[in-house]
């Protein structure tokens, strides 16, 4: 099966990371991809996830309203709070790429946490 997406949009959204589980960082953020269906343009707003390294790195290098590239897998999470079933749809990001103007690709100016990985969690 074959689980692949590659979108190209501007971020609507400073990223946001927070630790989960044991200390494993999550970043949090989401695009604005334009298109035209039906001769209208239109756009789609698409949540994120990225984990580890790659959070840390979409944090320090990434702010709203820059442009980028991601790549990725979609991700369907079910859910159920006060009795009410929810879902949840999102890119779980494997990769992100600058794209646009090279002044945009500075480091960000919010706080940046290092963050250690044991062994155990290294994902090869």
């Amino acid at each position: 099966m074959l689980n692949k997406i590659i979108l190209q949009g501007r971020l609507t959204r400073d990223p946001e990371i927070s630790l989960v589980g044991n200390g494993i960082p999550l970043c949090r953020f989401s695009i604005a991809v334009s298109g035209r269906r039906g001769g209208k343009s239109e756009v789609t707003f698409v949540d994120c996830q990225a984990w580890r390294w790659l959070a840390e790195h979409v944090k320090q290098w990434f702010s709203k309203g820059q442009e980028a590239i991601v790549d990725g897998e979609l991700r369907i999470d079910t859910w159920e709070k006060d009795g009410k079933k929810g879902k949840s749809t999102y890119i779980q990001v494997n990769d992100i790429y600058f794209c646009g103007k090279k002044a945009e690709h500075s480091p960000a100016t919010t706080e940046f946490t290092e963050v250690s990985l044991e062994d155990g969690d290294v994902p090869f």
